[in-house]
């Protein structure tokens, strides 16, 4: 095999490679935003706080989540001076905190590998459409897939494991009287999910609709210069 067709054919493994590498990091990354999103929504909160009547238990709410806000936004790796939570309590909001900030670490990583190999597959491709419209599509796809999985599970089943898994047995568990639960009752969290989830498979659907936009417009250029060359042969 000539040298030239080895290496045209290496170069497009190694595009095939890097596709699917972004097309695998797409919906931890997706759904890291959007949980980022709605994690420090101030209206978010308000909104959970006037539908569930929690002002008439809590009348100082929105003075308390916007300290807690402020508190995980803050870089201080200490527990909240926030009147109302417990010793209990405020352990878990460290705790709470931190998975945050490694959260937060972990979208920017995953943002600057994709941009990394986003430019990689920009300048090594000799077809970039049609690359670019299969990282749209894909990513769009793989991410509907993971929603619909994670619609299929319970929803109690999967906040167990959630919080077994990044939290100590024991820590995140709290009686009905403490203020972490009159604010933020199951409800806000079963919630909150479904709005991630549909937040998640509304980008997911931009991304297909661009991939599919993208490759139509691709294809409509291909099939136009092969016409061109057609006529110059004529």
């Amino acid at each position: 095999m000539p040298d030239k067709d080895v290496s045209r054919k290496r170069r497009l493994e190694t595009e095939i490679i890097v596709v699917v590498l972004i097309v695998f990091l797409a919906p931890l990354t997706i759904y890291l935003f959007s949980v980022n999103q709605y994690l420090f929504d101030y209206d978010h909160y308000v909104q959970h706080f006037r539908e569930n009547n929690i002002y008439d238990d809590v009348p100082h709410a929105n003075e308390t989540i916007s300290q807690l806000l402020e508190y995980f936004r803050s870089g201080q790796s200490v527990e909240p001076e926030i009147e109302g939570f417990n010793e209990r309590e405020r352990s878990h909001l460290l705790d709470v905190k931190l998975l945050i900030h490694k959260g937060s670490l972990l979208l920017m990583t995953l943002l600057a590998v994709k941009v990394l190999l986003f430019v990689y597959l920009i300048k090594s491709s000799r077809d970039v459409g049609r690359h670019v419209s299969w990282v749209f599509i894909g990513s769009g796809l793989a991410t509907l897939a993971f929603s619909a999985l994670l619609m299929l599970g319970q929803f109690p089943s999967v906040f167990s494991a959630f919080h077994s898994m990044f939290f100590e047995r024991g820590t995140w568990l709290f009686s009905r009287t403490d203020l972490l639960i009159r604010l933020f009752p199951f409800r806000f969290f079963h919630e909150t999910a479904a709005r991630i989830i549909v937040n998640s498979i509304t980008l997911s659907v931009f991304l297909v609709l661009i991939g599919s936009a993208l490759f139509m417009i691709r294809r409509k250029g291909v099939f136009m210069l092969k016409q061109r060359r057609k006529k110059k042969q004529s």
